[in-house]
């Protein structure tokens, strides 16, 4: 259905909201209203299908009518489950409407709730297509954060954003634009001029700069290089705390994964589900974030002679290799850069290090639509454990 909805006279201008008559007419005024729409969700695809794990989840916040989740399903048979949410009962009906009839045997669930109290489990992949502009900004990083804690090691957080350009010269210009991009799409200036104004304190676009500094704070969570042996410590004593007899805990040589380094810790401990469990929950009570992801893990009942403190029988020994996380600042990189380009190193090693530097973190083109040229950027990858975070960006008005 075509959007007319600002064609008619209104009676009051209310703030911009995800009602019946909006959902009705979304997937038109989205198209219609946002430069290069098609073409990000085409890049959202196949971001997610290169960083989708198997057996996880993807999560599509902001889900509205359902779009994303159904092209997704239907592309790549081996995603296990997506779970679309929205706080716009309309949309999430809309989307179960959609979906319905999709032939697909991913697994397909929407929900209805306030993006600031979901939590994420077992996900690869986070996805908010303009949806971070409609949160107040007072409750973004917490929305974010919820994201990076929620994502495995490796995921992806995909954000498309609407944002303001960094040079008020430049903004005007885009704005003046934007509006040419609508009336070519039959948006008459009446319309433009009454979404504008009932958009006006509801979609609060940040600039670049501000969604780099919300996102990389994320990163700034996880234990530095200086913090990290501390940080082993303070882990270790936190096992001995909850009364595990800690057998083994030895730190392995670092490994470098774009934005992070991650360290094996080869372990074994005695102890029985309580212990394990104070343990775990003491870990998360630590200062700084810390991840820990099991590997090679086996949980087996010990024998009575297994314990250095006395009768083991009725306990357990958990033992294997543990991976712990922290993050690679610009400067680390820098150095590293720097010593693998005085040493000669070769030169795979040395793009990826400079993958991990800002030294290409944006880059910008343009696109051509229907007689207006449009300037985007896209914004490159911010790594950190918890995955990257791909974004795109494009500046264009209301």
């Amino acid at each position: 259905m075509k959007d007319r909805i600002f064609q008619e006279p209104l009676s009051e201008l209310a703030g911009f909201t995800f009602d019946e008559q909006v959902v009705r007419v979304f997937d038109d005024m989205a198209h219609r209203s946002i430069p290069f729409y098609a073409e990000v969700q085409k890049m959202i695809a196949d971001l997610v299908g290169h960083y989708y794990q198997d057996t996880t989840r993807i999560y599509d916040l902001g889900c509205s009518t359902g779009s994303m989740m159904g092209h997704l399903a239907v592309k790549y048979e081996r995603i296990s489950e997506i779970i679309g949410i929205d706080n716009s009962e309309p949309m999430v009906e809309q989307a179960r409407t959609n979906l319905a009839a999709l032939k697909s045997e991913v697994k397909l669930t929407l929900q209805c709730n306030d993006l600031r109290e979901v939590e994420l489990s077992n996900a690869s992949v986070a996805i908010m297509s303009y949806t971070l502009q409609f949160v107040r900004p007072l409750y973004r990083e917490r929305v974010v954060r919820r994201i990076f804690e929620g994502l495995k090691p490796g995921g992806i957080f995909i954000l498309s954003e609407k944002v303001l350009e960094e040079r008020t010269h430049l903004s005007r210009l885009f704005v003046d634009m934007y509006y040419k991009f609508k009336r070519e799409r039959g948006y008459s200036e009446l319309e433009i001029s009454r979404k504008r104004e009932t958009l006006e304190n509801v979609l609060v676009p940040y600039k670049p700069s501000e969604l780099r500094e919300l996102l990389e704070t994320m990163f700034r969570q996880l234990p530095s290089k200086t913090e990290m042996d501390k940080l082993l410590v303070d882990v270790s004593q936190t096992a001995l705390g909850a009364g595990i007899d800690v057998q083994l805990f030895e730190p392995q040589a670092e490994s470098f994964q774009d934005f992070y380094a991650e360290r094996p810790i080869a372990i074994r401990m005695l102890g029985d589900y309580h212990e394990f469990g104070e343990f775990v929950s003491g870990v998360a009570s630590l200062p700084r974030v810390v991840i820990l992801t099991m590997h090679d893990i086996s949980l087996r009942r010990a024998e009575a002679n297994q314990s250095r403190y006395g009768n083991s029988e009725g306990r357990l020994i958990l033992e294997g290799r543990v991976k712990t996380y922290r993050y690679v600042d610009e400067e680390e990189v820098a150095q590293m850069v720097q010593i693998i380009k005085n040493e000669g190193f070769g030169g795979v090693i040395l793009t990826v290090l400079k993958d991990m530097s800002s030294e290409i973190v944006t880059s910008q083109t343009g696109g051509y639509t229907s007689g207006g040229y449009y300037p985007s950027h896209y914004g490159g990858y911010y790594g950190g454990f918890g995955g990257y975070y791909g974004s795109v960006y494009s500046p264009y008005g209301r």
